[in-house]
Order: C-alpha cells, then sequence, then structure tokens
C-alpha cells in the first residue's frame, strides 16, 4: 500500500525549515564565493572543472552580478571584498574614449 500523509506541520516547524533551507543557500554562496575568490579573483567567472578564471569582457562580471545577492544575503563580508574590487579595479571605458 500507500504511505500515511505526514501529519500536518506546526508554524514552528515551518519557521525552522525555512531558517534551514536559508542557511544552506547562504552557504553554498560562501562556498562558491570562497573557490571564486581563490582561483579566479577579478576574472568574469571561475571555470570549476580547471579551477581557473575565464574572462569574456574583463569585467569582473561575477562580482559585478553577485553584488545584490550578497546584499540580499545578508553576506556583509563578501559584500565589502567585491564592492572594494568593483570600487578600485573595475574600470570600464566608453567606446570611442581616450585613455587620459
Amino acid at each position: 500500500g500507500g504511505r500515511a500523509p505526514a501529519p500536518a506541520a506546526r508554524e514552528g516547524d515551518g519557521n525552522k525549515l525555512l531558517a534551514s533551507r536559508r542557511a544552506r543557500v547562504a552557504q553554498a554562496f560562501r562556498t562558491s564565493f570562497a573557490a571564486y575568490r581563490r582561483h579566479a579573483w577579478g576574472y568574469d567567472e571561475l571555470k570549476p572543472l580547471s579551477k581557473r578564471g575565464h574572462n569574456w569582457f574583463g569585467l569582473g562580471l561575477t562580482l559585478v552580478d553577485s553584488l545584490d545577492t550578497m546584499l540580499l544575503m545578508n553576506l556583509t563580508e563578501e559584500y565589502a571584498l567585491a564592492r572594494q574590487w568593483v570600487a578600485e579595479e573595475l574600470h570600464i571605458m566608453r567606446p570611442g574614449a581616450g585613455a587620459s
């Protein structure tokens, strides 16, 4: 036969489950960010199998793209590192503009 349905979760259990899931997502982000920082800092992406950075545009796309995610997840340490790189290392020139 079939399995009996699980008992209804109490509200507190749902909050614990949500907190647990949030913590696991944040840890996965931290693990990925640490690998990016170790192997591809400042590159557009990390190639995980070769553990090398790769550029498409040379703009640190992973760092720029993840800034809002870090803020939403309250990952202030990671955000500060990425924000510092953007402030100090990201240089975007308009097409046709010469360096001065």
